[in-house]
């Protein structure tokens, strides 16, 4: 083989590697940025789901309601906190429910946990 042709080879060989080394070293780079971005924004959305359920959280409610036939109901709660399944549910915390019965005496229901159906009044 004459010089002329090895030097040919040689130099069409570092230039394939110089282009495969550049191409895998920005592929590597592309994928770790992909994944800190992704990280990121997992870090986002967690931070705004926790700034979401801060401004769900309710205090000192009290519930109060009557039937035509002249009984009432009265739901007190500490603290309430909405369902994000169902924005209908609150689920409460130190709860005291008083009924009062027309006919009957007043009943006292304390408990540590309740869920208050605000849609149908069904605790």
């Amino acid at each position: 083989m004459s010089k002329k042709l090895i030097l040919q080879l040689v130099l069409f060989s570092l230039i394939i590697l110089i282009i495969a080394g550049t191409y895998y070293y920005l592929n590597i780079n592309k994928k770790n940025d992909q994944a800190k971005n992704s990280e990121k924004n997992k870090i986002n959305v967690q931070e705004k789901d926790d700034s979401k359920k801060k401004s769900s959280i309710i205090k000192n409610i009290k519930y109060i309601s009557a039937d035509n036939e002249g009984n009432k109901y009265e739901i007190i709660a500490k603290v309430g906190e909405i369902d994000f399944n169902n924005q209908e549910i609150i689920n409460m915390k130190n709860v005291k429910a008083v009924i009062d019965l027309k006919n009957s005496q007043v009943i006292e229901i304390f408990s540590d946990f309740a869920k208050y159906n605000t849609k149908n009044y069904i605790i």
